[in-house]
């Protein structure tokens, strides 16, 4: 039987899910949403979790051997050791401590679902959304063919990764710890408060925008049909953009900069900006709309990597 594994993006509301070969191509009747229920006490959260990895092996219609699972996890989490540090965040505050791996590994283990096959090499890892979006876009992306790429996604906050010929550097010369640069400080706060949703809907504010209940999707549809203070909005957050890329990822010297994520998706509106800004010339700059695919297939990528 062929060997597969399954790919989750976990979220704080929905998580995403994908079944893959070790090539990266996708089952794509394995392509999936659930809801996170990510406020369920600790025992019924980890059964959870597992069923999931259940369910989604029983899409595979019992033809498939189980290779291993890739989570894509949100931090704090030691994703060596597969440890939640989640807390104060109102989302997984009963994993603090858990370590998943063990644990899910265990259900797994034990379950008598018919459809559950697993290869004695089965293993569970993870990483970051930004982590697997890089080693997703490498593998099969936009970042595959450059020796050296940043990958950076963008939503409710900024996510970042370091490539050097496919593999993450997390430790190293012009790279900050972990490769993370959103904690980074720049101008008066830190590179998240500027490079994500709230950063731009903060500019919208600030050109006269209301606040409550604005979208940044609304933002975009207003800027497409030339309002000027949507326009200039996108522009700003391009050129904030352009100086993260200069005081942070240039130093790297990367051949790309892939850019993911939701806020990316709109990238038309700010990339001009964002290139006017950029010292380094000589840097691509694209974007990519498929941010979970990505995602899914960097999963892949993770566990042939062990």
């Amino acid at each position: 039987m062929d060997e597969y594994i399954l790919a989750f993006d976990v979220g704080g509301t929905y998580i995403k899910s994908a079944a893959l070969t070790s090539s990266g191509r996708i089952h794509e009747q394995t392509v999936a949403v659930y809801p996170a229920q990510s406020g369920l006490a600790k025992r019924e959260l980890l059964d959870y979790l597992a069923s999931l990895a259940i369910a989604q092996a029983g899409r595979l219609c019992g033809q498939a051997v189980l290779r291993g699972i890739g989570y894509a996890f949100p931090g704090p989490f030691d994703y060596e050791r597969g440890i939640s540090y989640i807390r104060g965040l109102e989302k997984y505050e009963s994993l603090y401590g858990v370590n998943l791996r063990q644990e899910i590994t265990s259900r797994l283990l034990a379950s008598a679902d018919p459809t559950l096959t697993m290869s004695p090499a089965f293993r569970i890892a993870f990483a970051n959304d930004a982590s697997l979006f890089a080693l997703g876009e490498w593998m099969r992306g936009k970042a595959r063919g450059y020796a050296r790429a940043v990958c950076i996604t963008i939503g409710t906050g900024i996510g970042s990764a370091f490539l050097d010929q496919g593999r993450l550097v997390v430790d190293s010369a012009n790279v900050p710890p972990d490769g993370w640069i959103y904690r980074l400080p720049y101008r008066d706060r830190t590179v998240d408060a500027y490079i994500s949703e709230r950063g731009i809907l903060r500019l919208a504010e600030s050109r006269g925008f209301v606040k409550d209940g604005l979208q940044v999707k609304w933002l975009a549809a207003m800027a497409h049909e030339e309002d000027q203070d949507a326009i200039i909005v996108f522009q700003q957050f391009g050129r904030y953009l352009g100086e993260v890329l200069n005081q942070y990822v240039s130093p790297y010297q990367p051949d790309a900069v892939v850019l993911g994520g939701q806020i990316a998706k709109s990238s038309e509106l700010f990339m001009s900006a964002l290139l006017d800004e950029l010292q380094n010339k000589d840097m691509d700059v694209v974007s990519t709309e498929d941010t979970s695919t990505s995602t899914y297939v960097g999963a892949a990528r993770l566990l042939e990597m062990y």
